[in-house]
């Protein structure tokens, strides 16, 4: 459970984290469940999704809805480097800090499932559900790391993919472990 439920007040809220960032994030919706969602892609606030949802969905869920760095009120990095869906997925773990959730469950589209699928793999005892919704695969951003001279922490995304049991054949998207319709 939070550990202050003023943080999961309906309306906007900012904090500052362990790095001295300024993150900001918006919260929709009043039920029981807490779903973090991070804004969908570069430069796209959160507003996209303020109002996205009917009423029941509100009813049963409350959204905290990250702006992730450089975007709407959130600060930049003072190493511009450091704007990587890999190093945004740190924002997403402050939040949950911030909020004082064991776990979260993430649900996110377009580049917010790129983060969202960052931050599962390095923090996976961190997520309970991961729910992406037209995003890019895991093996497509290593497919372009490898182009740019590759990543340090290649081995651990391996690993993690085998873990997560995310897609058998990346390249179709035709076969995947569990087929079911969602």
């Amino acid at each position: 459970m939070p550990t202050d439920s003023g943080d999961l007040a309906v309306g906007a809220h900012a904090f500052t984290t362990s790095t001295n960032a300024t993150l900001t994030y918006f919260v929709t919706g009043t039920g029981p469940l807490v779903l973090v969602n991070v804004a969908p892609g570069w430069g796209c606030a959160s507003g996209l999704y303020h109002n996205s949802f009917g009423q029941e969905i509100y009813d049963a869920f409350t959204f905290v809805h990250l702006e992730y760095r450089g975007t709407h009120g959130s600060s930049f990095p003072e190493d511009m480097a450091q704007m990587s869906s890999w190093h945004m997925a740190e924002d997403v773990e402050h939040l949950r800090e911030h909020l004082g959730l064991e776990q979260v469950d993430v649900l996110d589209h377009s580049n917010g499932g790129v983060i969202a699928l960052w931050y599962a793999i390095r923090f996976p005892t961190r997520v309970r559900r991961l729910v992406l919704m037209c995003s890019n695969l895991v093996t497509s951003m290593k497919r372009r790391a490898a182009r740019a001279g590759g990543l340090p922490h290649a081995p651990t995304l391996n690993a993690a993919e085998r873990k997560l049991n995310l897609v058998q054949d990346v390249r179709t998207c035709s076969t995947t472990k569990d087929s079911r319709s969602y």
